[in-house]
């Protein structure tokens, strides 16, 4: 009879219905775990990439979750040593190079504050004997020799530097 057959079409419909709708929730629940699964480790590497962006280069993360993720999570830790190393050595470089430029600044300073003097000296004719402006004319040449023995190395160890760049690097 058509009546029995459209009954068990519509019964079986109305099975096929209700399995379609629970394997369609169990799908998007196992996809909606899994998903998060993958996310969330995401997200951390994500989290510590900005804050070593922001400076903190002591940044890692521990992630045990798929191999890819797990993978990133070291290539991101080794990445960050890297940085960190880096910037510690760019940081001690630009702290020689200052110390370097205050030690040199001195040096410079110092025939050159003579020779001021000495030179002042000549001109307010503070010395009227001949003997004492000889005196004071050596010693405005020693020091100028002085000054150009500096400038000297100065220029050899620019040289020998290959010119580096100064990097600004201030701390967080």
């Amino acid at each position: 009879p058509v009546a029995l057959t459209e009954q068990t079409i519509y019964r079986l419909l109305r099975l096929l219905a209700q399995a379609a709708l629970v394997s369609g929730a169990v799908s998007a629940g196992v996809g909606f775990y899994l998903a998060r699964g993958i996310a969330r480790p995401l997200k951390r590497v994500s989290q510590a990439a900005r804050r070593i962006a922001h400076g903190d280069f002591g940044e890692r993360i521990d992630i045990t979750s798929t191999a890819e993720v797990t993978d990133l999570a070291s290539n991101f830790n080794y990445m960050a040593e890297k940085v960190e190393n880096l910037i510690g050595e760019i940081r001690k470089e630009e702290r020689l190079r200052r110390e370097f430029i205050a030690s040199v600044s001195h040096e410079l300073r110092t025939p050159v504050t003579s020779i001021q003097g000495f030179v002042q000296a000549l001109i307010d004719e503070v010395a009227t004997d001949p003997a004492t402006k000889r005196r004071h004319l050596g010693i405005i040449e020693e020091e100028s020799r002085r000054l150009g023995r500096l400038i000297d190395d100065l220029f050899e160890f620019s040289k020998l530097e290959g010119i580096k760049p100064f990097f600004r690097l201030h701390p967080p």
